[in-house]
């Protein structure tokens, strides 16, 4: 991915999304957030054009459905699913795709995407837990409490705020949304 010119794109729509994607060796796309990706995939037949190889797009900022990320993906759109707060300067998981889950029928391929994943590698932990006792909830895909963040990259504080500051410091700050976890340990969505 390296060394691929940067585009701007002022404007989001369909056609200028794809066209953007289109010329030279851009085969990158960041703001993919859902409501783009669908944009795309609704653009109309007579506006669409085929790529000329995958195009990698990261996406955030809500959870794509299962059926948003399929139906992106056979358009040549490979995408890359993150989750992360203003206090955990930007994606702080990533939906990191397991080799294995490539044979799975592609409806359930695209269930396992849409979980926020695990932390990376600049991130200590990510865990759900519960929000009075601070225990770690089951990963049982059923109990939902609040996502909470530790790691390097997780802001100390607030710019002169005092009291939201002050809640911040636990060793576990909470990201203020609620998740559960699956079996296999990843956030669903």
């Amino acid at each position: 991915m390296g060394g691929a010119p940067t585009v701007l794109n002022m404007i989001i729509n369909a056609p200028a999304a794809e066209r953007k994607a289109l010329p030279g060796p851009v085969r990158v796309m960041t703001g993919g957030a859902p409501t783009v990706l669908n944009m795309i995939i609704n653009a109309p037949a007579a506006e669409r054009k085929a790529l000329p190889g995958p195009v990698r797009v990261m996406t955030g900022g809500a959870p794509p459905s299962p059926r948003v990320l399929l139906a992106i993906e056979e358009l040549r759109f490979v995408i890359y699913h993150v989750y992360g707060l203003t206090e955990t300067y930007g994606p702080a998981t990533v939906s990191t795709w397991i080799p294995e889950w490539d044979v799975l029928p592609a409806k359930e391929r695209a269930q396992l995407k849409a979980r926020q994943g695990f932390h990376h590698i600049a991130m200590q932990d990510v865990d759900v837990k519960n929000s009075s006792t601070m225990e770690s909830v089951p990963y049982d895909g059923q109990t939902v409490d609040e996502v909470m963040f530790r790691g390097n990259t997780v802001m100390s504080g607030y710019y002169k705020d005092i009291g939201a500051s002050a809640r911040r410091r636990n060793p576990w700050p909470a990201g203020g949304c609620t998740a559960g976890t699956s079996p296999c340990a990843s956030a669903p969505p």
